[in-house]
């Protein structure tokens, strides 16, 4: 390519027909450059219409004076949207004021003719914004109509024919003057820039409707200049069908566009992503690594919906629950407790369906199983009901065994869990304050009281859980500090009774409160005999 643009100042003062010996010897060289990858040549016909001093639009060409255009190119793809061009283009071009619309200024005196070949070689850039499309899909190679442009810079070496004889004096000398300059410069440089739409026909062929405008640095394209409008260059157009054929290759037996050397799977066709194996769920994970080849996912092929690091279809093994990270709620994601997706939970570092695992004493733990998990469970340690915030119920009588007095004995639990004194053996402790008698002034049991200690005896050996209060009491009669003491001594008495027939002393106590504690008036006789008692209260501890 370098060498080529070295010869152009040479080339410049062949005759004609050496030009086309430049366009054997660029076609030739494309058998050499077709051995390497990414190589694509291409035939180029058309037409081209020429703007300038012998046209009188700017914008819209003389279909008429259209001439024939062929060319040839070798492009080079960078990458699937961007390449570069080496071009040969054959331009014929044509101009004659005797066919310009407008007749005015003196076209009509100058009445010049023209024929030119301009045969033009350049580099473009094209660029294809599509073209990374044909690729990469499920099915491979896919055939596209995709637009281009393309933009770059080319050597133009014109041979003109002009035919001045039929102008009037009038542009004698301008003519002179054009014939003089077209005789020394026969070149100049141009910018195409154009565009067009690539149709594939298959993986090798394709088929591109382009054109491109060529705005030349000279304003001698029509031989004319002084005479015409010296400031303004002259530029033509070339449009038609190029025939693009990509060149040598690599095999590529099952046509997905990814060579065979480069192809884990080279008979079946596949996509880019998948290293040309087919992937049907599109994830980019060939179906043969692909666990889930019908489900798009990242876990070897397979979806995590909750991004636990385990695949679905292994928590739909394990049991847990694809759609929650922490299916046991200990604050590790199923995945931190199954590091490497094993299908069983006997594999996993820690259960993640156990939030006591590994941590017993886990706040989502439910250590007991009784439904409760730790914070929430009053009795962690110990199976329980629900109602009962997980504590244990011994009796069934609603009553945590914690707060039960009497845990094995059915009981309200405004008696503090535990069974109530039948009415008979209310009533033993209510006329116990009548019946139990000592001797005056003494502390000694008259025989009657013991009848009613037996009736008490037999109430504190039924009832285990209750102990028993026993409280003397005097009346005011005497020093109030030998009542306090009497009363005291008395009390007493009945516990030592109590005592020495079977009931333990640490399930009693004697208290005596003196005169302090009147039931009756001090007044009377009456009174004062209610007022010396001794009262039993049982309680529950």
């Amino acid at each position: 390519m370098v060498l080529c643009f070295f010869c152009l100042p040479i080339i410049n003062y062949l005759h004609m027909k050496r030009i086309y010996l430049l366009v054997v010897f660029f076609l030739a060289g494309t058998y050499v450059i077709n051995a390497q990858d990414k190589w694509e040549a291409g035939l180029f016909v058309g037409g081209s219409s020429y703007f300038g001093d012998l046209v009188h639009s700017d914008i819209f060409p003389y279909f008429d004076q259209t001439r024939l255009a062929f060319g040839a190119d070798i492009r080079y793809n960078f990458t699937p949207t961007i390449s570069a061009q080496f071009n040969f283009l054959h331009a014929g071009l044509k101009g004659d004021d005797a066919v310009r619309m407008d007749k005015g200024f003196g076209v009509s005196d100058r009445n010049i003719s023209f024929t030119s070949g301009v045969n033009q070689i350049g580099l473009l850039l094209r660029y294809e914004p599509l073209g990374a499309m044909r690729y990469g899909g499920e099915e491979g190679f896919k055939k596209m109509v995709s637009p281009y442009i393309t933009a770059g810079v080319a050597y133009d070496i014109m041979n003109v024919e002009a035919d001045y004889s039929k102008a009037t004096d009038k542009f004698a000398t301008s003519t002179l003057q054009d014939q003089n300059e077209l005789n020394s410069s026969s070149s100049s440089l141009n910018l195409p820039i154009g565009g067009g739409i690539r149709f594939d026909i298959n993986q090798k062929l394709g088929l591109d409707l382009e054109f491109t405008v060529n705005r030349s640095s000279s304003d001698l394209l029509d031989g004319v200049s002084a005479s015409g409008n010296a400031d303004n260059n002259d530029w033509f157009l070339a449009g038609g069908v190029r025939l693009a054929m990509k060149l040598g290759g690599k095999s590529d037996a099952d046509n997905d566009g990814i060579a065979d050397k480069d192809d884990a799977c080279p008979e079946i066709a596949g996509t880019a992503q998948a290293n040309g194996c087919p992937d049907t769920d599109g994830d980019g994970i060939a179906d043969k690594d692909d666990n889930c080849p019908l489900l798009k996912g990242n876990l070897m092929g397979c979806p995590d919906s909750d991004n636990d690091g385990i695949a679905d279809n292994i928590e739909t093994i394990l049991g847990t629950d694809p759609n929650n990270p922490d299916t046991d709620g200990d604050g590790l994601t199923d995945g931190m407790e199954n590091r490497n997706g094993n299908a069983t939970i006997e594999e996993s570092e820690s259960n993640p369906l156990d939030p006591c695992d590994p941590e017993r004493n886990a706040d989502r733990c439910d250590m007991d199983n009784d439904g409760l998990v730790n914070a929430e469970d009053d009795c962690p340690d110990e199976y329980g009901e629900k109602i009962l915030k997980g504590c244990p119920d011994a009796d069934g009588d609603g009553i945590a065994d914690k707060d039960d007095n009497c845990p094995n004995e059915v009981g309200p639990k405004s008696n503090g869990g535990c069974s109530e004194l039948e009415d008979a053996e209310k009533e033993v402790l209510n006329v116990a304050i009548k019946n139990i008698q000592f001797e005056t002034a003494q502390a000694v049991l008259k025989p009657v009281s013991i009848p009613v200690l037996r009736q008490i005896r037999d109430i504190m050996n039924k009832y285990p859980y209750y102990s028993l209060a026993i409280a003397g009491h005097t009346d005011n009669v005497g020093d109030p500090n030998k009542n306090l003491t009497l009363s005291q001594m008395r009390a007493e008495a009945c516990l030592i009774w109590l005592n020495a027939n079977g009931i333990p002393k640490h399930r009693m106590v004697a208290k005596g409160y003196g005169e302090g504690q009147p039931i009756a008036t001090n007044n009377t006789e009456a009174g004062r005999a209610q007022n010396r008692r001794v009262e039993f209260v049982l309680m529950i501890k």
